[in-house]
Order: C-alpha cells, then sequence, then structure tokens
C-alpha cells in the first residue's frame, strides 16, 4: 500500500470514527430527552419512594464526594451520588461500595433510569457479592453526572 492509499484509508476510518460518535450522541440526547427507555417495547418505569437514611461524605482522590444514602429497600441500596464530575462520580461509586461493603467483588453492573420519589433519575445498577456470599445490588442516583456527561458531549460536538 503505498503513501496516499494508506491516507485515504486513515481517512475513512475517521469518517467511521466520527459516524459512531455522532450516533452514539444522537442516543444519549434521546435518552435524556424521552421517557423510560429501559426495554425494548418501553414499559413501566420502576417507581421507589424512599426518605433519606442518611448522608455522607467519602475522599474520592483527594476530593470529598457527597452521597445521599436512602432508607433500606428489598430490592437493594439506593445511593444518590452528589458530585457533577463525570469520572469523579464513577470512581465514588466503588470508593462508596468499597467503604460500605468491605471485601465484596461488583459482579454486575447495568445502566437504567427509575423514577425516585417521583423524579426521573439515571441510575446505576452494581450487583456485588459481599466475603460472606451474600449477593446485594447498589442502585446509584448519577443524575448529576449523566448531565455532566451530556454537556460535555453537546460541547465537543459543536
Amino acid at each position: 500500500m503505498d503513501r496516499e492509499e494508506a491516507l485515504m484509508m486513515a481517512a475513512l476510518t475517521m469518517l467511521r470514527i466520527k459516524r459512531i460518535e455522532q450516533k452514539a450522541l444522537r442516543r444519549l440526547i434521546k435518552l435524556r430527552n424521552n421517557s423510560y427507555t429501559g426495554n425494548k417495547g418501553g414499559g413501566k418505569m420502576p417507581e421507589k419512594n424512599l426518605a433519606i437514611a442518611k448522608e455522607t461524605s467519602l475522599n474520592v482522590h483527594g476530593r470529598m464526594v457527597n452521597f445521599i444514602e436512602y432508607e433500606s429497600d428489598p430490592e437493594g441500596d439506593f445511593v444518590k451520588v452528589c458530585t457533577d464530575d463525570h469520572q469523579l462520580g464513577v470512581d465514588a461509586e466503588y470508593v462508596w461500595f468499597r467503604d460500605k461493603y468491605a471485601n465484596s467483588v461488583r459482579t454486575f453492573r447495568m445502566f437504567t433510569k427509575i423514577c425516585l420519589n417521583g423524579q426521573v433519575v439515571d441510575c446505576d445498577i452494581l450487583t456485588i457479592k459481599t466475603e460472606y456470599g451474600e449477593t446485594i445490588t447498589v442502585h446509584f442516583d448519577i443524575s448529576q453526572l449523566m448531565e455532566d456527561l451530556h454537556n460535555t458531549a453537546i460541547e465537543s460536538a459543536v
């Protein structure tokens, strides 16, 4: 392959990557603007009404991140991550569950939307196995993080 062909291949690859990024951005905007799309046919959004049990703070990469922990629920823990820095918030989820459930292992992670106290929230769901073999599900309200990610995606697309 000569230099001109190599440059043409590189340009085509960049166009494909750009299309993929644009498609992902359109999906993200659609998710932010539409209601629940957690399953293929739509459906009723899971709804929870929980009182705040306590507020905590943890050090994540030298910065304090606040968490709002809701009352216990048979479906697992519900926790709001209070930061608008997306990467810090993702890391904070893991710091929180390691702090609360030391020596546990994450076995599953999923993103969805739920209705928590009458408000639609973006939710990261982690399933963890504790050192005692117990399986626990933790629902992280990550709405603030998604807002940051959404704004960053729009800024970089403009």
